[in-house]
């Protein structure tokens, strides 16, 4: 192999390493030993790792540790999932469509909008995603977002924002609740607003009531409700819809999967009204029948991208 690749000795392939970090004694390395015993050691090694399991962790800011059952394991281990080819020839791909088309549905009638699509990147693009769909739809360029927004959504939704012109800003808090400082939202929201952003539960991890006026407040100059809400709070809580909200998101990763270090996540976005609904991005997928009529079928409608539609139309 050196002769192969013009090299005369082991020294001169290692010269570029430095001397002082070099090993220059023979590598201690223990006798062989059996699968069963290198398993029992590492095991023992592992026994001093502590997880989020062990403790009643309230860190996470959006990622965060849920019990996961056996079964959600078993399904996304079929081969079926181990793709991210999209399912555009529908005659082949009814199961992926339907199992979409499920999750679509069941999001739905959590969040009570009139329509949800298969998911975004993570909760931030979804955020982003949100944004510009006000923009498209109201014509309008100002989004008012909380002034406690997770840093990291700031981020991606800056990214999202800035390109196009959008223009941000932020109303405050109190202080001693956490709740939504409605005054201070109030006094910038105006008729050149294309949305406001609010969440529940807040970036703080606290509830307050006056969150739910904020759709009201917004339609009644002429601006979009975007809400971002905890799936698992919906379990207890009054979903988004139900109060007025235009466009909902949120990041999914609690439903189901693991925390993964930080990701990937899921990002959710459903809206109200069919002129939000021409503007959602992702993919759509319907319920149809097939060709003579008798059995169900499922396909991806209302294709908006790129590839479909021309390019300057194209919500994604």
């Amino acid at each position: 192999m050196l002769r192969v690749i013009g090299i005369g000795s082991l020294d001169e392939l290692y010269s570029d390493i430095p001397l002082e970090v070099r090993l220059n004694r023979p590598l201690k390395v223990d006798g062989f030993a059996s699968e069963q015993e290198v398993r029992s050691s590492i095991e023992q090694l592992f026994k001093e790792n502590k997880s989020g399991s062990d403790y009643n962790s309230f860190l996470g800011a959006g990622i965060y540790n849920h019990y996961i059952p056996a079964a959600v394991k078993a399904i996304v281990s079929r081969t079926e999932f181990q793709t991210s080819y999209t399912p555009y020839q529908a005659e082949i791909s009814q199961g992926l469509l339907q199992s979409l088309f499920e999750f679509e549905s069941m999001i739905r009638d959590l969040t009570a909008v009139d329509a949800v699509n298969s998911s975004l990147y993570d909760g931030s693009t979804a955020l982003g995603e949100a944004a510009r769909m006000a923009v498209r739809a109201t014509g309008k360029y100002k989004v008012i977002v909380p002034r406690n927004l997770h840093p990291d959504k700031l981020s991606v939704l800056r990214n999202y924002t800035e390109p196009v012109g959008i223009r941000l800003e932020a109303f405050g808090y109190d202080e001693e609740t956490g709740g939504p400082d409605l005054n201070d939202l109030q006094s910038r929201l105006d008729r050149e607003t294309a949305a406001v952003y609010c969440e529940v539960p807040s970036f703080f991890g606290t509830l307050d009531a006056d969150v739910v006026r904020i759709p009201s407040l917004c339609h009644e100059k002429g601006a979009l409700s975007i809400v971002g809400f905890d799936p698992i709070s919906l379990g207890g809580l009054k979903p988004p819809g139900e109060y007025g909200a235009d466009i909902v998101v949120a990041e999914g990763q609690s439903i189901s999967s693991e925390m993964n270090f930080g990701g990937p996540g899921l990002g959710i976005i459903g809206c109200r009204g069919e002129n939000l609904l021409r503007q959602i991005p992702g993919r759509l997928i319907g319920m149809t029948t097939t060709i003579n009529g008798t059995d169900k079928a499922f396909s991806m409608v209302l294709q908006t991208r790129e590839q479909h539609i021309r390019r300057e139309r194209a919500t994604s």
